[in-house]
């Protein structure tokens, strides 16, 4: 515990140890929808440790197309990229600036990867299509990297009931979707915490107590971070 009196000497900035403390070795994985079109299929899942909230991104090939038109997809073949929280913001922030009715194409530099998010409009048509692209030093590797174009879905707006008329329109659902998903990974560190306090009450509630059989809050007083 550090206070004012507390006097640091060289090198105690570096005294935690994040890898070997079994205890707090916590990973949760969180499957989302997955999404088939007709050149891929998109599969996600959050990740979360105690380093990093991630948004992990598959895609997979069209393998072949049935007799009745149903379409199956290479599983075995992966290409796959990950967003961070911070990344996460920084390309929502570039989006909104383009608001719901411009084009753009905005790229993501990963590690080994190059995320890409592009809009085209053709009249009231709206398509956006994500691309993961392996990179291999300063190059595109096209035979590792795949696109998947979300599928807009028709709604009828000014509907009357009593006339069965209406206007339909295409909505690109599934993009505005994946928007939802990203902009959930960014507000995952802090929606969490009001989980974790209640964890922690209760589990200090639920402790038994070494010298009898009664239940003890414990000393959390100790455990504060300052």
């Amino acid at each position: 515990m550090i206070n004012n009196n507390t006097k640091l000497n060289k090198g105690d900035y570096n005294t935690m140890d994040y890898g070997n403390n079994n205890n707090n070795e916590i990973k949760v994985n969180t499957y989302l929808p997955s999404m088939f079109g007709e050149t891929a299929m998109l599969s996600m899942q959050y990740s979360y440790n105690k380093f990093s909230h991630t948004l992990f991104m598959n895609l997979s090939p069209v393998l072949a197309v049935t007799g009745d038109g149903k379409k199956q997809y290479n599983t075995n073949v992966k290409v796959m990229t990950s967003i961070s929280t911070v990344k996460a913001v920084s390309l929502l922030k570039e989006i909104r600036k383009y608001g719901d009715n411009k084009e753009f194409s905005i790229s993501v530099p990963m590690k080994n990867t190059l995320l890409c998010i592009n809009r085209k409009i053709n009249g009231d048509n709206v398509q956006c299509a994500l691309s993961v692209y392996t990179r291999v030093g300063n190059e595109i590797d096209m035979s590792k990297s795949a696109t998947y174009v979300f599928n807009n879905s028709d709604i009828i707006v000014d509907f009357s009931i009593e006339n069965s008329t209406g206007v339909t329109i295409s909505s690109p659902s599934e993009y505005d979707l994946f928007i939802c998903m990203l902009e959930q990974l960014t507000k995952m560190p802090g929606s969490e915490h009001p989980s974790k306090v209640n964890k922690t009450v209760s589990d200090k509630f639920s402790k038994p107590s070494s010298s009898s059989n009664s239940y003890t809050m414990g000393s959390i007083d100790n455990e504060v971070p300052f």
